[in-house]
């Protein structure tokens, strides 16, 4: 072989590649992606869910809250904590029984509304609402010089107050988390019994109460709160509604004795559910996208449908219990309600919305004394009035009731 030519050396064999991390790395995001969809959007691993959320938990060890009761009370539940509202002051204890804060003021009626992180008490019929947040310190107080009918906080932190106005008839007003005056309306030509505002703070909503020739007639106002006009009126006929509450940030929900419509912000009526031969006895806008009304079958108090419905006004799952809740609930994805009759048992159950799913378990206990608190639902019984207001009943007023179910 000739100097100038050098041999080629054989090529090193290659390694083979290592290919079963990746597909390891597959496996394992399409396991996460699926439990993440069974997780949030079934109800397959309800069960297991919950275990792992109340690990540790055994129902005993929970902090103790003593208050003087002066007068009516109201009580509503923030991040774990109990806000009490008594007739000389509003507080805001941890789920530990900390005082976290508290405001002194007169209070003949205290109300309580509660959203993300505030907690709304204002006096029905008298002169004084505020708003505080979690940690107890207030945010902002009114002490209106007229009458105040109605208040609402949404899950955005935006507050409504409804008053007498001082040269009309009403006055609405919208305030925006920090308490800055967002949106004032009066009115001059009829009353107004009943106010919301939306998650986003972009719309209003108020019952108007008038007259047809001779006979009552209510409508639903719409308003946006940048325009001084307003955006939408749906009439209602002869319809008082309980209550008003939106659902989502366009679509506001009006309850009344035997159906619940929804509307959107435009005006026009998405849906409506009608009980029929029968009375809504309890209702709770407290769901995540959904409204909960219990419906009373012909009046008779001694079994219930309890229903929960989509903004459109269809119905989402329903369920027929063989007896009369006397508290309702609603948080996130579950509907609580509890029942108990004196020498009986006491039950707690949940239901899972999409599937009711029903998990009972026997507590004994006795009667509740009064019913739980809620933001959004209509006391018993309606024709007890507590507002200088014609045919104005008190809403969303409660007390708290031993025992009652703690929601997810």
């Amino acid at each position: 072989m000739p100097d100038h030519i050098k041999p080629v050396p054989d090529p090193e064999p290659q390694k083979p590649r290592r290919r079963w991390p990746l597909y390891l790395l597959a496996v394992l995001i399409v396991l996460a992606l699926l439990a993440g969809f069974l997780l949030t959007k079934t109800h397959v691993l309800d069960g297991l869910k919950r275990s792992l959320r109340y690990l540790g938990k055994n129902g005993e060890n929970y902090g103790s809250v003593s208050f003087e009761t002066l007068g009516s009370t109201a009580y509503g539940q923030l991040n774990g904590g109990l806000g009490v509202a008594t007739g000389s002051s509003v507080t805001l204890f941890s789920e530990e029984g900390k005082q976290l804060g508290s405001e002194q003021h007169a209070m003949t009626a205290p109300v309580i509304c509660t959203g993300q992180d505030r907690l709304l008490c204002y006096d029905a019929g008298g002169n004084y609402l505020t708003v505080l947040d979690k940690s107890g310190s207030a945010v902002f107080s009114q002490t209106p010089e007229q009458t105040i009918f109605d208040a609402d906080l949404s899950s955005g932190g935006y507050s409504a107050m409804l008053t007498a106005g001082d040269s009309g008839r009403s006055l609405l007003q919208v305030y925006d988390p920090n308490g800055s005056l967002l949106y004032k309306r009066s009115t001059k030509s009829h009353y107004l019994s009943a106010c919301a505002v939306s998650p986003d703070g972009s719309h209003a909503a108020a019952v108007a109460l008038g007259q047809a020739d001779i006979t009552f007639s209510a409508s639903l106002q719409l308003y946006r709160t940048d325009s001084e006009e307003i955006a939408a009126e749906c009439a209602l006929g002869s319809e008082m509604p309980y209550d008003i509450a939106f659902v989502t940030d366009s679509v506001v929900c009006a309850v009344s004795e035997d159906r619940v419509r929804f509307f959107a912000a435009d005006g026009t009526e998405r849906g409506a559910y009608v009980a029929e031969n029968g009375r809504i006895a309890d209702y709770h806008f407290g769901g995540d996208g959904f409204v909960t009304v219990l419906v009373d079958p012909y009046e008779t108090s001694s079994r219930a449908e309890l229903i929960t419905l989509q903004p459109d006004g269809s119905v989402l799952a329903q369920l027929s219990l063989s007896f009369m809740p006397v508290s309702l609930s609603a948080c996130g994805s579950y509907v609580g309600i509890l029942t108990a009759q004196s020498g009986n048992p006491m039950f707690h159950c949940r239901f899972s919305v999409g599937r009711w799913k029903r998990y009972l378990s026997e507590r004994p206990a006795p009667a509740p004394q009064c019913r739980r608190a809620s933001a959004h639902r209509r006391p018993p019984p309606l024709h007890t009035p507590v507002l200088p207001f014609p045919q104005r009943p008190a809403f969303r007023q409660y007390g708290t009731c031993p025992g009652s179910p703690t929601l997810p």
